[in-house]
């Protein structure tokens, strides 16, 4: 340690992580030196906590053609040893084409006459389910509308979704959604 004119004296502590010590726990202490005349304590807090184990985007969407595509998402690894990924694709899609009017007091209500109603079944095992509009689909691109998606278990609906963007691209993912497993009869 080093002391400027004034007798202050400058010191710098590293600590690391040992095994006894516990995560997320506030720990207290202190370092103490003394030059023989002069004794000084430095009071000291730590809360052991464990980096993450992997840092990567919060949200990202990758778009790709084609039966086979490489992508590349940016990560870091915060420890040494072998990392394996596993991708999950979404299989291809099917298409609904209707007439949806725009809800005259732009104001969504659940059933309500004149909203454009479809059934999808997703099948179990699938992990990823995607839904969308596209401006580019409609016949007046002015038009804003916004996306909804129901699970209705024993007819007893909840919403799962929703898409409410300025215009009409909308998309809802759901993710490892629960199958519905009486589709057609109870469950819509």
């Amino acid at each position: 340690m080093g002391f400027n004119d004034d007798g202050l004296g400058v010191y710098e502590l590293t600590f690391s992580k040992n095994d006894p010590a516990v995560l997320d726990e506030w720990v207290f202490g202190s370092i103490s030196w003394s030059d023989g005349a002069h004794n000084v304590r430095s009071p000291i807090v730590l809360k052991p906590t464990s980096p993450p184990v992997m840092t990567v985007p919060e949200a990202l969407s990758i778009e790709t053609t084609g039966a086979r595509a490489r992508v590349t998402i940016p990560a870091k690894i915060n420890y040494n040893c072998r990392f394996f990924a596993k991708g999950i694709s979404i299989a291809q899609s099917e298409v609904f084409v209707s007439e949806v009017l725009q809800d005259e007091d732009s104001t969504f209500a659940f059933n309500e006459d004149g909203l454009g109603f479809h059934f999808v079944n997703v099948p179990q095992g699938k992990r990823i389910t995607k839904f969308g509009l596209f401006v580019a689909d409609q016949d007046t691109p002015s038009v804003d509308l916004d996306l909804y998606v129901y699970a209705c278990p024993k007819f007893q609906c909840a919403q799962v979704g929703n898409s409410q963007n300025d215009g009409s691209d909308e998309s809802v993912v759901l993710v490892d959604s629960v199958p519905l497993v009486d589709l057609g009869n109870n469950d819509i």
